[in-house]
């Protein structure tokens, strides 16, 4: 099952790619934060310091992973297209 859904390509989440070395996705509602990294460091090969969530107000639910190696966020952005 695939938790990880599409990139977030808001202004504010692609300045946080170069600026904190963190990358935001939309997620499946029923992800949990282990999920997430776990699925992460398998299908992107990166490695996942910390995981941030939230729910949207329409329902929809966001993961920020905050990456350990600095510019890691920013190949795993153009690898997906999202620079």
């Amino acid at each position: 099952m695939t938790l990880i859904l599409a990139p977030l390509t808001t202004e504010r989440a692609v300045s946080q790619i170069e600026r904190f070395n963190k990358i935001a996705f939309y997620v499946s509602n029923e992800a949990t934060k282990d999920e997430l990294k776990k699925e992460a460091n398998v299908r992107f090969s990166v490695n996942v310091k910390s995981v941030n969530v939230r729910v949207r107000t329409d329902g929809r639910k966001i993961a920020v992973l905050t990456l350990t190696k600095n510019g890691e966020a920013a190949g795993l952005a153009s690898k997906l297209k999202v620079l």
